[in-house]
């Protein structure tokens, strides 16, 4: 009934034996992969024929063309926000002045008011005493 058993250190043995070789196994094909892949070039390849120097020229004006449109556009719409601004700003002046028109107006108006009241005033204030039995 003595059966052998293999001892625990051996088995471990077996396993880091199996393992170094898998490590180095997989570092061979990789080393492999990569100088089967070093020896592809890489090159780069244009599918269109360039364009003649005539077409260039061509390209050329029309775009400076379309450029000095875009420009003289700009300065329309700058010269018609210049125009509207001004415009506004005379508007609101306007305003203003008429504004100040009715102040001025009523300030005035108040100030006669007021001074009327005061030239009464000597008055009443004699006519309250007298009244009162003060004088």
């Amino acid at each position: 009934m003595n059966t052998p058993v293999p001892e625990a250190n051996s088995f471990l043995q077996f396993w880091i034996i199996v393992g170094f070789i898998a490590v180095i196994g997989m570092n061979v094909v990789s080393l492999i992969i990569a100088l089967a892949n070093r020896k592809q070039r890489r090159e780069v390849s244009f599918t269109e024929t360039p364009a003649s120097k005539k077409e260039f020229d061509v390209h050329v004006i029309e775009t400076r063309s379309a450029l000095t449109a875009v420009r003289a556009e700009m300065a329309a719409d700058r010269q018609s926000n210049q125009v509207h601004a001004s415009r506004r700003s005379e508007t609101l002046f306007s305003k203003m002045e008429n504004t100040r028109t009715e102040l001025d107006a009523k300030i005035e108006e108040t100030r006669r008011e007021l001074s009327e009241k005061i030239d009464d005033m000597p008055e009443r204030v004699i006519a309250t005493l007298k009244n009162t039995g003060a004088i």
